[in-house]
Parts: structure tokens; C-alpha cells; sequence
């Protein structure tokens, strides 16, 4: 049945959200699976074990981010360590799970689960104790195994419900 999906897939030109178990047991194309290799390190490295000082070996020095609130006069690089070190103030015990990692050509799309408990001060809100639960989606462009490029999707309204400040 996988072999069959997977061939409709190919031959119509339709991409859709396979899990990354999908293709346990068949071989992705070199780039895509490199890709998706370089993103899950990014994600466990960076995100998840807060090695910021390697985010570098991810994310390009010239690297655009399109989310609006970044500030313009910094780096991508520089405004990523900021917003991770905010997140990582409020929510100590962040965790992030890969849910699904799509790559086609030189996009990578990544849906993820964020959980954590507010225990510190985030964006002038000082600690609730309360858990969120959420989920996320990024959009990176690449080029020579390198981030260039990032939209990112956060439900923010969801996580000011879940920490009591919106109802």
C-alpha cells in the first residue's frame, strides 16, 4: 500500500503531510532525506537542548526571516538566539516534537508540537505555572545544508488562552 501511495504521490505531483515513519521502510531522495536529517538535528541540537551557540552551523549569516516581529536591525541568527533564549526564560522545560517534516526541492516545511510550563518572565508576563500545549509550523528555504530563509506559523493566541491571559 506504501509502495502504491507513494507512487501516486510521484506521478500526480501531489505532495501531502506524511509523517516521517511514513517511509521507515523505503529510501527518500538524497536531498530530501539530508534535509530532513540537517532539520531534526536543528531541531533536538538547538530548539530542544538550547545550544544556541551552534545555531550557526543551521541558520546563514545573511539568512532572511519573514515573521514581523523580528527586528529589523538584527541578524536572523541574532533575533532566533533572542526569541529562543525568551522561550527558554518562560518556559525552562520547553520541549519540541517533530510531528511532520516535509522536503521538496529546496523548501523544508516542519510541523511541531511545543509543550512547557510557564516558569519565568515572557514577554512581561511574570510566571503562571500553567502548561501550554501547541502546535507550530516552520517553513525554512536552504541552500549549501544551511537555513537562508524561515516563515514560521505560531498559534500565539492559543498559548495566551492556555496562560490564562486571553479567554
Amino acid at each position: 500500500m506504501k509502495k502504491i501511495l507513494l507512487a501516486l504521490v510521484l506521478s500526480t505531483g501531489f505532495v501531502t503531510m506524511l509523517s516521517p515513519s511514513a517511509f521507515a521502510d523505503h529510501h527518500m531522495p538524497a536531498q530530501g532525506e539530508g534535509q530532513r536529517s540537517l532539520v531534526m538535528k536543528f531541531y533536538d541540537e538547538v530548539m530542544n537542548q538550547f545550544k544556541l551557540d551552534v545555531a550557526d552551523k543551521y541558520i546563514a549569516m545573511d539568512a532572511i526571516d519573514h515573521d514581523a516581529q523580528m527586528d529589523p536591525q538584527k541578524s536572523t541568527l541574532e533575533n532566533f538566539k533572542m526569541f529562543m533564549t525568551m522561550m527558554h526564560t518562560g518556559f525552562p522545560d520547553m520541549k519540541i516534537k517533530v510531528e511532520d517534516v516535509i522536503s521538496e526541492g529546496d523548501k523544508v516545511v516542519v510541523r511541531f508540537r511545543l509543550t512547557g510550563t510557564h516558569k519565568g518572565m515572557f514577554m512581561g508576563m511574570n510566571a503562571t505555572n500553567k502548561p501550554i500545549d501547541m502546535m507550530a509550523v516552520d517553513i525554512f528555504r536552504m541552500a549549501n545544508g544551511k537555513f537562508i530563509e524561515h516563515w514560521g506559523f505560531m498559534d500565539s493566541g492559543m498559548m495566551m488562552q492556555q496562560l490564562g491571559m486571553m479567554h
